[in-house]
């Protein structure tokens, strides 16, 4: 307790309840506070960064996206002033330790340490005493992604056509009752379903199998992430525009492909994004996203009914011909994507629209582009533009002068102590 920087209780009770990370957050907090305002007690040389300055700053933007070590370091500055203006007896070290944090924290020289600066200077290293070094983790969102995100827009113009206007074209084109009609999108859903758990069975047995060594053939590489994703976009665009055939025959076909392959389309993407997109952005992509299916929905909501009274087949030839266009906008963007890793993994570029795609039959999606931002890092963040690592570089740059002084300042009185007992010898000998 007498080397405690200062007293914290943690809490048991309502929506304040510490959680097992927020406390080992703390704890790591504490210990680096103490051993840092300890060794400035001791006159010690101040060590400067065991880290560099990028791995800090890389550090730093996953630091800011992790909710609970902003909770555990907010909560830990509100003890440290509290400690202050409620000096005991038996705590008169705290104040004085705390003083010197002061010299490691307070960037802007004010004579305190503001929350801004004491989460600046201890989420990086806490952060990294929890998960190690971040920086070859990918903190960028490849441009393709942005493509796959408005994706969700743009496929869910087939699912809302079917929805505003499906039960219109069963009932008025081909004189089917609504129970009938009904019965035909239900087995559809059903067929979704099913084809929803047959892709989780058989990534899971991909899974179950590993990364292989060699890559596989075409077919493997169109069922691998990321070309499956355009391929079932594409086939849901095929089966919207078929369903405006005047055939009964072929529309109940039609409509089985689209409701089978929807949900899988829907599925597909999600995992792209989650598995691509980084931790601390995915949230605003994936609710992006989300926020665009919508706006899709609404779309055909208002317009398919419209269309459909000008040409019962035109709502459907007219969002499934959109689709399909997109699917093939969709693909170039991967494909820009795809060349341009294999070209500096492999030194090579493969030819055919599928080619820079077999290797991902063997190797993650996600994996390659790990081994690309590692092996480009630097370029990739000048070309990309990351702007969270930018301004992260600014107080960590601080901290380090701060270091930097306080190191002077123990070696000063160091010296001067030693000065001291060199004239007291003077002194003596005359």
């Amino acid at each position: 307790r007498s080397f405690s920087l200062y007293k914290y209780k943690t809490p048991v009770e309502g929506d304040a309840t510490q959680s097992p990370l927020k406390s080992c957050y703390q704890i790591i907090a504490l210990s680096y506070l103490i051993d840092e305002a300890r060794t400035m007690e001791n006159s010690k040389s101040i060590s400067m960064n065991s880290l560099p300055v990028d791995v800090l700053t890389s550090l730093a933007v996953r630091a800011n996206g992790d909710k609970n070590l902003t909770r555990a370091l907010k909560e830990l500055h509100h003890a440290a002033k509290s400690s202050l203006q409620n000096e005991e007896e038996e705590n008169q070290l705290l104040p004085r330790l705390y003083k010197c944090s002061l010299q490691l924290m307070d960037v802007d020289n004010n004579g305190e340490v503001s929350l801004r600066e004491y989460v600046s200077y201890l989420g990086p290293r806490v952060y990294y005493e929890i998960h190690g070094d971040t920086t070859n983790e990918v903190d960028v969102v490849w441009p393709y992604l942005h493509f796959v995100v408005a994706t969700q827009a743009v496929v869910a113009l087939c699912i809302g056509s079917f929805l505003s206007t499906a039960l219109l074209m069963y009932t008025e084109r081909f004189g089917l009752n609504s129970g009938q009609a009904g019965l035909l999108l239900g087995i559809g859903e059903a067929a979704a379903c099913a084809s929803i758990f047959l892709a989780y069975t058989l990534n899971k047995r991909k899974e179950k199998r590993g990364p292989s060594d060699s890559p596989g053939g075409i077919f493997a590489a169109l069922k691998s992430r990321p070309l499956r994703v355009p391929i079932t976009v594409c086939l849901v665009s095929i089966g919207t525009m078929c369903f405006s055939v005047p055939i009964l025959s072929v529309a109940i076909v039609a409509q089985m492909l689209m409701s089978t392959f929807n949900d899988v389309s829907v599925s597909y993407l999600n995992e792209l994004i989650a598995t691509s997109v980084p931790p601390s952005k995915f949230r605003k992509n994936q609710g992006r996203g989300q926020w665009l299916r919508r706006i899709g929905n609404v779309v055909t909501a208002v317009t398919g009914p419209v269309l459909f009274g000008v040409y019962q087949g035109f709502p459907f030839l007219l969002f499934g011909g959109i689709v399909f266009i997109w699917s093939f906008i969709l693909w170039a963007a991967l494909y820009k994507q795809a060349s341009k890793m294999e070209r500096a993994l492999d030194d090579k570029h493969s030819k055919g629209p599928i080619g820079p795609f077999l290797v991902t039959s063997g190797t993650p999606w996600y994996q390659l582009e790990k081994e690309y931002y590692a092996l480009n890092r630097d370029t990739i963040i000048d070309e990309l533009g990351s702007t969270d690592a930018v301004t992260a570089d600014i107080p960590e740059l601080k901290i380090t002068v701060k270091r930097l002084i306080a190191s002077l300042g123990v070696e000063k009185e160091r010296l001067r102590a030693v000065e001291e007992e060199l004239q007291a010898l003077k002194n003596g000998r005359m």
